[in-house]
């Protein structure tokens, strides 16, 4: 692989100078050309990959200690980077625009090999996307929680949190001092915290919308987006109950009744129309009436998918 990186990008340059952080010359170097060579790599991002995306520069252990013990603290440096975003963001928004902005929550498992051992946060993780029925799926690697904001037609990752499972929490505080150890954060709890972090940041004036999937719709997290005065609209499971009735037995009810037609668009571009029935009513737990979306892909699917929207106003179309 040859060398691609001369000189630093010149955006790049203006862009983290622009962050005003207060990082000395040395860990500003480093900072550029870690987020320059991440950038140009196509490779395993590695520091010794990283390191060789340079004609010149430093030694790869160099890099490691402005990771591992440069005096500079990572939350300083990501609530200068989120409030930037989020307020260049707003700024891109043209009158002509809808004043929405939309809040995306989910998990992945950044995947490591089997025989990572030595790397803290790795540990085995179940796969809830490859399992199937009767055939559960592992991957040892890295959990986190993430965030993304689209703001008008500006879509950017807002803040990624490392998950820790119990078991993980009480293997690394085995082998540390009483005031260093770590407390389990469950996911939900992880959500919540990053949409703390993330209200102060927003405008008043502009519609909210926040999406979940069905593992992340807990009353608690419903609530403190209604306490924001956002909007919820998410996936959620068939187990839960409105009007005192489980999802999947409201769901019986319309299996002989006539469904109407919504066009959605799905992940990879293409279009589908799916069956739908909404209903009204209360969420258990929930405060406040909501609106429940039973879709099905075709008049004999067994297994339908169920959504919640807050806003009430929102047809079943728009909400999916």
């Amino acid at each position: 692989m040859l060398a691609s990186i001369v000189h630093p990008s010149p955006s790049l340059c203006t862009f983290i100078e622009k962050l005003n952080l207060s990082l000395s010359a040395p860990q500003m170097r480093h900072l550029t050309n870690s987020a320059d060579a991440l950038l140009m790599c196509e490779t395993e991002k590695t520091l010794a990959a990283l390191h060789r995306q340079f004609v010149q520069s430093v030694d790869p252990s160099n890099i490691a200690d402005f990771y591992r013990i440069s005096p500079w603290q990572a939350n300083s440096v990501r609530r200068r980077l989120q409030s930037f975003l989020v307020n260049w963001a707003v700024a891109q928004a043209t009158p002509s625009q809808p004043l929405v902005i939309r809040i995306s929550v989910d998990d992945s498992i950044a995947e490591k090999d089997k025989a990572t051992r030595h790397l803290e946060p790795v540990d085995w993780h179940f796969d809830h996307i490859e399992s199937r029925k009767g055939r559960p799926r592992y991957k040892n690697g890295l959990s986190y929680v993430d965030c993304a904001v689209k703001i008008g037609s500006v879509s950017f990752t807002y803040d990624i949190q490392p998950y820790l499972r119990e078991r993980t929490v009480r293997r690394l505080n085995r082998h540390r001092p009483k005031r260093q150890r770590v407390r389990f954060v469950s996911k939900t709890h992880l959500a919540q915290r990053i949409l703390r972090s993330l209200a102060g940041l927003l405008p008043k004036d502009w519609s909210i919308y926040v999406h979940f999937d069905a593992w992340y719709t807990s009353a608690s997290l419903i609530k403190f987006c209604r306490r924001q005065s956002w909007h919820v609209v998410s996936a959620i499971k068939s187990n839960r109950k409105l009007n005192g009735k489980r999802m999947d037995q409201h769901a019986l009810t319309f299996r002989h009744k006539w469904s109407s037609k919504v066009t959605v668009t799905t992940a990879d571009g293409t279009m589908r129309t799916d069956l739908v029935h909404t209903v009204r009513g209360r969420l258990e737990e929930v405060p406040g009436e909501v609106c429940d979306i039973f879709s099905r892909r075709h008049n004999r699917d067994k297994r339908p998918a169920y959504f919640i929207s807050t806003d009430l106003g929102l047809s079943a179309n728009a909400a999916l």
